[in-house]
């Protein structure tokens, strides 16, 4: 009896102990250490770094891109808003771009941009360039900036180039084609002072076409008190062949007659006055040669204008008589003899050559001009 109370107690308080285990909530159990770690290592390998800030491309990166066609306007804002330590590498860009045409005009930018800056480093960085025609496109850019502030020094600067006759030339070409039409005889001074005789001559050349083309009143006018012939001559003939220069043909050649170098008068006027005169207003040119038919000098000013006329007059009878108008004597002979071969040359009638001819006496005029037509008639 007593030893089975003492079950009963044992197993009562295994049950209440159970009761009161089950009753209670769970507790969390932290994970080993080690655990701990091969997580993490995990989770770190298996995701992705977290994003890196972006770095703002700097101008010459963006420019490279940009150096196409289609993309000219931004290319345009890239350069002008360059710094002087950003020039260099951008040239570099530019040199390797694929567009000859955007090649060409960023080169030109960006010097002007570096003409700006620092005008001794774009003349450096000129130097470098490999292609002539880019170089020469640089100094042209260097040189129209530099103009604007002291055209004296930059035009020192090009004629004292020993190094490269090439870059000089197109060097004093530029200053020309922009300085000469606002100081045409300042700029005929410097040329005149140059050593080598084609140089000038280029020079020379130049600032005639640009005076003549620009103002040909006051370039005929200032030609006639030159004393050198090569720029006198130059600036004569540009002016001739103005359109709508104010210039009254028949009294710009009387003066011309008055120069004191008879070839060079005769040579104006029988190469490009009368000629330009007789297909402007021929009956006007062949009234200006009669009125000056006692000058002997006119011989040949008078073939140029019977050429013009053979080839221009259709109507041989009208030619012929244009011919009458000018006195006997050397003067007919040219004009009659030139306006015959050249009717013949042209693919006129042979036979109104001849008769042309017939006004014609004996000269040399007269046989070279038989020569012509008679060559002329065995063409099929």
């Amino acid at each position: 009896m007593k030893w089975g109370l003492q079950l009963l107690l044992h197993v009562a308080a295994a049950f209440a102990g159970f009761w009161l285990a089950s009753s209670q909530p769970p507790m969390a159990h932290s994970p080993p250490v080690a655990a701990k770690k091969a997580a993490v290592v995990a989770k770190t390998q298996t995701s992705p770094p977290p994003p890196m800030p972006a770095r703002s491309l700097s101008r010459t990166e963006r420019l490279g891109p940009r150096l196409t066609p289609q993309r000219w306007p931004e290319v345009h804002m890239v350069i002008e808003k360059a710094d002087i330590g950003e020039l260099p590498a951008m040239l570099q860009v530019i040199l390797g771009s694929r567009y000859p045409d955007v090649r060409r005009r960023a080169v030109e930018l960006l010097f002007m941009r570096w003409t700006e800056l620092d005008r001794d480093a774009a003349l450096a960085a000129m130097k470098t360039i490999t292609s002539p025609q880019l170089k020469e496109m640089a100094l042209d850019r260097i040189l129209f900036e530099w103009a604007k502030s002291d055209a004296t020094a930059a035009w020192q600067w090009v004629t004292a180039i020993e190094d490269d006759s090439v870059l000089q030339e197109s060097g004093i070409e530029e200053l020309l084609a922009n300085g000469a039409e606002k100081d045409p005889q300042g700029y005929a001074a410097w040329a005149a002072q140059i050593e080598d005789p084609f140089l000038r001559y280029k020079a020379l050349d130049q600032i005639a076409s640009t005076w003549g083309r620009a103002d040909p009143k006051g370039a005929f006018a200032a030609a006639l008190e030159m004393n050198d012939p090569v720029l006198r001559k130059r600036v004569l003939e540009v002016v001739c062949y103005q359109e709508k220069s104010g210039i009254d043909r028949a009294k710009a050649m009387d003066l011309i007659l008055q120069l004191p170098d008879k070839a060079a008068r005769i040579e104006l006027l029988s190469d490009d006055w009368i000629r330009a005169f007789a297909n402007d207003k021929p009956e006007a040119a062949l009234h200006w040669l009669v009125s000056h038919a006692n000058n002997p000098d006119l011989q040949k000013v008078s073939g140029t204008l019977g050429g013009v006329l053979g080839e221009k007059v259709k109507n041989v009878v009208e030619l012929r008589a244009m011919a009458l108008q000018v006195p006997a004597g050397v003067l007919r002979e040219a004009f009659s003899a030139e306006a015959a071969w050249r009717r013949a040359a042209s693919g006129g009638s042979v036979q109104e050559a001849r008769e042309l001819l017939t006004l014609c006496g004996p000269c040399i005029e007269r046989e070279f001009a038989l020569d012509v037509i008679e060559e002329s008639a065995t063409k099929p």
